[in-house]
């Protein structure tokens, strides 16, 4: 309720990763179903907020970061 019909720039962080989505698995992928759309669609949310490598982590996907967040907490509390 907060962006003006008609103004998505109103929402940048929103368009941002429409575009992401739009050029990284719908652009990408020719679904004949659903069903088939579903799953890759799941199969790229996935990837991208589990494994893509992010720059504000050092290059590490952020499974990778909190598995050495956690292994460097442990060496700390040893």
């Amino acid at each position: 309720h907060l962006i003006a019909p008609g103004r998505p720039w109103q929402h940048g962080q929103n368009e941002s990763l429409n575009g992401v989505f739009r050029a990284g698995c719908l652009g990408r992928w020719l679904c004949t179903s659903v069903r088939e759309a579903r799953r890759i669609i799941t199969h790229w949310l996935e990837e991208y907020n589990h494994a893509r490598p992010h720059g504000a982590l050092d290059g590490l996907g952020p499974q990778a970061f909190a598995a050495q967040c956690s292994s460097q907490a442990l060496e700390h509390a040893a």
